[in-house]
């Protein structure tokens, strides 16, 4: 597939794709490009590859997409710069990043919570008890290190603790970067029986982390690519504020949004997908419709992506007909004047792109019924001696 991208070239050589067209010039997510964020303009908006997916990153809402309120990503949802400090602060506390938690020796870490710089565990499973005499004796040489990472993560360095919501933690224990208090404020009970119940809450990411008992030891379980669900219990079934636009054979378009973790469908009463948003457009693909505009002067634009903007006929001095998408036979509110068999005069209104004649009828829009007795004389104005005697 081919494509137009642009990126930069990092220190391996390889090149950096850091946007494309659409999602669907992504490519495959892989080693080579893990970590990699790239923007997609069709979608305006940007994806993150983690372990073989692309997942999509929230930014704030552009103009171009900010027309429906369902592309707009939820509070459970990062930024791409959180996302980015995030990252850094777990790899730097000796962990790896993993669907929005840090991954500590192993362990899926609560959300939030990064690595001790000890005794590397999770943050929030760490206990005094676990640190070595050897552990304190080596924390003195990343003193400096450690300063900044307590700082990254939202506390203040103190006598060589970490101090977070005015609470000095225990030793290479950093704050929670989402409660902002110390990452082991609540360390959880290891140990747990078949009376523990489950509790699932979204990461960083929007993605679902999963609190259980195993064997008889308290851990978390990644939802991977979906949300909690929700009663927060388990994982859902989609990734919140994701949503897809689908069309049948006739273009009519069905969107599909995850709502806490649930599927919602909704019908886009005949209207075709719009791909800014995924959402519903505003017309059938390839359908005729006439506007005009504020002269009165129509244009028939087809419908294209949902959207009436492609012309494809401009009607000049003429109305659209609204009966049918297409120019009508004159300018709306114009007078004629023309003769009959007779050689009477018979007076004409444009209304809706038509001529329709007012002998005898209420004109709609000048409120009053017309006459014509006699013939209209040959290079009289509409408004002259011929309007008065209709008036008459």
């Amino acid at each position: 597939m081919s494509f137009i991208a642009c990126g930069d070239d990092d220190s391996s050589g390889r090149e950096v794709i850091t946007e494309v067209n659409s999602i669907f010039e992504l490519g495959t997510c892989g080693e080579d490009n893990e970590g990699d964020t790239v923007y997609a303009k069709e979608q305006d908006a940007e994806y993150y590859c983690h372990e073989a997916k692309w997942s999509p990153v929230a930014t704030p809402v552009s103009s171009s997409s900010a027309k429906s309120s369902s592309s707009v990503a939820s509070s459970s949802s990062m930024t791409k710069a959180e996302l980015d400090k995030f990252t850094e602060l777990c790899k730097a506390s000796g962990g790896t990043a993993k669907d929005g938690a840090c991954v500590c020796k192993s362990e899926l870490c609560d959300i939030g919570a990064v690595c001790n710089t000890i005794t590397g565990v999770c943050g929030n499973q760490s206990k005094p008890s676990d640190i070595s005499s050897d552990s304190k004796a080596s924390s003195s040489s990343t003193a400096t290190t450690f300063a900044d990472l307590c700082k990254a993560s939202g506390g203040t360095a103190k006598d060589g603790a970490c101090v977070c919501d005015e609470v000095s933690c225990d030793e290479g224990v950093l704050c929670n970067t989402k409660t902002k208090e110390c990452a082991n404020k609540d360390a959880v009970e290891i140990e747990c029986d078949d009376s523990y119940k489950n509790t699932c809450s979204n990461s960083l990411l929007g993605v679902g982390i999963v609190k259980e008992c195993v064997k008889g030891v308290v851990v978390n379980r990644s939802c991977t690519a979906v949300s909690c669900n929700e009663e927060g219990t388990d994982c859902g079934e989609c990734l919140d504020d994701v949503q897809t636009c689908t069309e049948d054979k006739n273009f009519k378009a069905t969107v599909t949004r995850c709502e806490k973790g649930k599927k919602v469908t909704e019908s886009c009463n005949g209207k075709s997908c719009d791909p800014r948003d995924n959402g519903c457009g505003e017309c059938t693909n390839y359908e005729h419709t006439c506007t005009n505009d504020d002269e009165g002067k129509g244009t028939v634009y087809e419908c294209v992506a949902g959207e009436a903007k492609k012309a494809v006929s401009i009607c000049g001095n003429k109305s659209c007909r609204t009966d049918k998408a297409i120019c009508g036979e004159c300018l709306n509110g114009e007078l004629r004047c023309d003769n009959d068999i007779n050689n009477n005069a018979v007076m004409y209104r444009c209304v809706d792109g038509q001529w329709e004649r007012l002998h005898n009828k209420f004109d709609p829009l000048d409120k009053e019924y017309y006459k014509c007795p006699v013939a209209c004389r040959e290079g009289y104005p509409i408004d002259g001696p011929c309007r008065s005697l209709i008036r008459g």
